[in-house]
């Protein structure tokens, strides 16, 4: 598969890179990965891969950009060959927005 071949269809955002499992502040706090549970809970960051054409975003969000989407608001993700775990993302739950990497990725 590749990544050229991935389209957003409508209004979806599809993204890719998403900050999972356990992260240490700079300070020295442990903020364990959520994995279904109630402790961990937290917004990620993640790579856009593609933007709908209905998407109200499009004029705002591009593909390589960065966006810190809010917990859960994201589904399960499938695997693709070329760019690993694609994520449909819920554009009412993005909180930032970014063009390069946040260094806390």
């Amino acid at each position: 598969m590749k990544i050229t071949n991935i389209k957003a269809k409508g209004d979806n955002i599809l993204a890719i890179s998403m900050d999972k499992g356990e992260r240490k502040t700079a300070g020295g706090i442990v903020i364990p990965d959520d994995n279904g549970k109630e402790h961990g809970i937290r917004p990620r960051w993640c790579q856009v891969l593609s933007v709908g054409p209905r998407s109200e975003l499009i004029d705002d969000v591009h593909p390589g950009d960065w966006i810190l989407v809010a917990h859960g608001r994201w589904t399960h993700g499938i695997e693709a060959d070329e760019v690993g775990i694609i994520w449909r993302i819920d554009p009412n739950g993005i909180l930032l927005h970014s063009n390069d990497r946040p260094a806390d990725v």
